[in-house]
């Protein structure tokens, strides 16, 4: 699995632990971030420091197709773009899931499209004002086909 937002490291911790076997890389452009969640919430993860735009545009290079599934949790101040949709789909494996928690729900329509036009199945829930999206890259690679 891939995570974009570290956070405390709350999101690849419980995967790790919760679901055995899944192994997590997360991407954060914070180092101090970082830090904070390995001293303060005994974060031990392998953690990407790099800005999200280019972590995406990197890893698509040289990991195409390595993630069953996509948690993003960077949408309280950024938000995927084109490019980096493109990206996802690339590395995401052929049936892999892309997860956006959008705390910021004047982002959640322009999203949703989005997702729409690059995942084709796509799903939205809505819980405590955060638009959580959620689409199928199954859909996607069956529309390029």
């Amino acid at each position: 699995m891939l995570v974009l937002g570290l956070g405390g490291g709350v999101i690849p911790t419980y995967l790790e632990t919760f679901c055995p076997g899944t192994k997590v890389l997360s991407v954060d452009n914070n180092p101090d971030v970082v830090k904070a969640a390995q001293d303060f919430f005994a974060y031990r993860g392998e953690t990407v420091v790099q800005d999200l735009h280019h972590a995406l545009d990197d890893l698509s290079r040289s990991r195409p197709e390595s993630f069953d599934a996509i948690v993003t949790d960077v949408g309280h101040n950024i938000k995927l773009d084109r490019k980096d949709m493109h990206y996802v789909t690339k590395l995401l494996k052929p049936d892999g899931l892309l997860v956006e928690n959008l705390s910021t729900p004047s982002y959640a329509a322009d999203q949703l499209l989005m997702y729409k036009e690059f995942l084709g199945q796509v799903s939205e829930e809505v819980s405590a004002g955060n638009h959580i999206l959620f689409g199928s890259n199954e859909a996607a690679r069956t529309l390029e086909q």
